[in-house]
């Protein structure tokens, strides 16, 4: 009997642990159960708040791209449209069906698809590009700062090209200090020679060298050169190697990052990479130090650079042209710029003759330059030159050339008023004419032929008795000596400088 009991006894035990494990089963079940609700109510709940926010971006992306009024647009990989905004469908004054899924080709002019396709080929290749494009609008030429960049999927693989556009058009207007006439008008053997060979030279992406006197013409020249070559499409950017402070030049052509000296605070794209896809200048580019020189032969040669201070090569797709108003095979034997570098440069050279070999010429010029004059002047009514004022123009020698011409014909529209006609004397003409062939009996040239004196410091020698005799001829004055040399004012502080020469 009492084992009957102690058996009862311990089955109900056993019973009431295994009730026990049960319930604490389902309490620990219960409490995962309440825990992972919790969980996804918190999941629910974030996933809530990521689509409230999801929708509040994309409205506010869709407000961005809508209203926006820079031109945006997005392209796939076979670099067709897929999104336009609605500042860009003004822009072309098209319609969204009419661009989306088509191409430039589709589109645009075949040069500047062309140019186009070549950078957005490197966009998908990963890289970001910023040029400026002339794009052909109905009857206006438009100018357009743009910016590409690669788009990205969720596995961030590049799957299209992302770019905005701002129109530039007004703005290079405001400030393009150009004449706009047709070179075609100009009379001279020698100008239309100079033209001809222009005119060939635009054909290839060749260097080209433009060697004249100080004040020809030929950065206007080189402009011309650049409108009519396959890069019209592209920016045409002038660098005045004489005007950059030398401690800076490296920085103001290549570019530098931030904190790559004393006061750079960011990063600054020089002028050769704002030059991408099109054309820039390097005018008096015997004034460029040694230094850079060197570093502008190494970018002819494989078209990309270092930004300073930079670790990496940048690639730019852009032509050089170079001009001078010195003689540089001179400089070259003289050491003061290197010979490889002008064999890079002078693949091609154009002749611009000096305005007194050109003399069938003036009256175009002088028509051109007060028409342009008298518009930035605010003038009513353009002048007419007087016969006589005409004779002493065309009488006089102009060693400061075409720059020269332009400065008198502005002080005439300052002098003679809202008077319809220009006499001579609203000219101020400082020389008579022939009188400037007398500098060069006033100089007196002595020079020593010794053994000793190489012919480098014979060309030192010689520059020098130049420079100290024209300003002794123009009274110490830089301005008027410069002209008389026929070179720039920087240029001759630079000579001057070099040579140890004081007012």
């Amino acid at each position: 009997m009492s084992r009957d009991i102690t058996g009862r006894k311990e089955a109900e035990a056993a019973l009431q642990h295994t009730q026990n494990e049960l319930e604490q089963r389902v309490r620990d079940r219960t409490a995962e159960l309440i825990s992972a609700n919790k969980k996804l109510n918190r999941e629910i709940d974030e996933r809530k708040l990521a689509e409230i926010a999801l929708r509040e971006s994309e409205e506010r992306f869709r407000n961005l791209f809508e209203t926006a009024q820079d031109c945006i647009f997005i392209k796939d990989r076979e670099l067709r449209y897929t999104h336009i905004n609605p500042a860009m469908l003004r822009k072309l004054g098209v319609v969204q069906s009419q661009v989306i899924r088509k191409t430039d080709e589709d589109l645009f002019s075949p040069a500047y698809s062309k140019q186009s396709r070549k950078l957005e080929s490197r966009v998908l290749q990963g890289e970001s590009v910023e040029t400026e494009q002339n794009l052909r609008l109905g009857d206006r030429i438009c100018i357009f700062n743009i910016i590409r960049s690669p788009m990205r999927d969720a596995s961030g693989k590049i799957s299209g090209v992302y770019g905005m556009a701002r129109d530039l058009t007004d703005r290079r207007l405001l400030s393009h200090d150009q004449l706009t006439s047709l070179p075609d008008y100009y009379m001279s053997p020698a100008m239309r020679n100079a033209l001809s060979q222009t005119r060939l030279a635009a054909k290839s992406d060749s260097a080209i060298l433009f060697l004249g006197e100080s004040g020809t013409g030929k950065d206007h020249l080189a402009r011309y050169l650049h409108e009519t070559s396959n890069r019209a499409n592209g920016p045409f950017i002038v660098i005045n190697c004489a005007a950059l402070p030398e401690q800076l030049v490296e920085s103001e052509l290549f570019g530098h990052e931030a904190g790559a000296f004393t006061g750079s605070s960011g990063r600054k794209r020089g002028l050769v990479e704002l030059a991408e896809s099109g054309t820039f200048l390097l005018n008096e580019v015997g004034e460029l130090p040694l230094r850079i020189q060197a570093k502008l032969l190494a970018f002819l040669d494989n078209q990309s650079f270092m930004r300073v201070g930079g670790e990496k090569q940048i690639l730019v797709n852009s032509r050089v042209i170079a001009a001078s108003n010195l003689d540089l095979e001179m400089e070259v034997r003289a050491g003061n710029f290197r010979a490889d570098l002008y064999y890079r440069l002078n693949v091609f050279s154009v002749h611009v003759p000096p305005l007194r070999s050109r003399l069938e010429d003036l009256p175009i010029l002088v028509r051109e330059l007060l028409e342009f004059l008298s518009k930035k002047m605010d003038h009513t009514k353009i002048p007419t030159v007087d016969k006589t004022a005409m004779v002493a123009l065309t009488q006089y020698k102009w060693p400061g050339n075409v720059r020269e011409l332009r400065n008198v014909l502005e002080r005439a529209l300052i002098l003679c008023g809202q008077s319809d006609q220009i006499n001579p004397e609203h000219l101020g003409l400082s020389y008579q004419p022939g009188s400037d062939s007398v500098l060069l009996h006033d100089i007196p040239l002595r020079m020593e032929f010794t053994d000793d004196l190489s012919f480098p410091k014979r060309i030192f020698q010689i520059k020098k008795i130049l420079i100290e005799g024209a300003l002794v001829h123009s009274g110490g004055g830089i301005k008027k000596t410069a002209t008389i040399l026929g070179i720039t004012r920087d240029s001759l502080i630079h000579h001057m400088k070099s040579l140890g020469i004081h007012r």
